[in-house]
């Protein structure tokens, strides 16, 4: 599928269902994350169904065929900031998180836009460099993961 094509829809994600699908295309992504990361205990994978439907922040998605393939969740506070962006393996290197990303930076931010991944998820940072995204900092998680923190606009 041609992802200048995609539909990017705002996902209602305080619905049960809508939240397990969030959660299962997050559980694979970022235990493929983990793995390239080289971590075993890796935080986004501790996130539950619950915390997806009680979270303030909003959610993105791109569906093929009724099953959703691409999920990005912006956070506005503090900063406005990517706190998810992952694509269902089997769905890699077709555009779906540049589509995401894009569709995010297209949305209004008076103040730029952050975002964290590792340090060795190349993948990911090639992404954000493409888009514009600088890196700021480098620190490491609290479990000890080393971190690239990016932004894009102004600081």
């Amino acid at each position: 599928m041609n992802p200048a094509k995609q539909t990017i829809m705002q996902l209602r994600h305080a619905e049960t269902g809508v939240a397990r699908n969030i959660w299962s295309l997050c559980q694979a992504a970022y235990a493929l994350e983990a793995t390239l990361l080289g971590v075993t205990d890796f935080p986004p994978l501790r996130r539950s169904v619950e915390s997806i439907q009680a979270s303030p922040t909003v959610f993105f998605g791109i569906t093929e065929d009724d099953t959703l393939v691409a999920v990005a969740e912006l956070a506005r506070e503090p900063e406005v900031c990517v706190d998810t962006l992952v694509v269902a393996p089997g769905h890699f290197r077709r555009g779906l998180a540049s589509a995401l990303l894009s569709h995010l930076l297209a949305l209004p931010r008076p103040h730029g836009l952050i975002a964290d991944t590792g340090a060795a998820n190349a993948p990911a940072l090639a992404l954000y460099r493409r888009h514009g995204f600088v890196e700021r900092e480098r620190m490491l998680s609290r479990e000890g993961i080393p971190l690239v923190r990016l932004r894009h606009g102004p600081v």
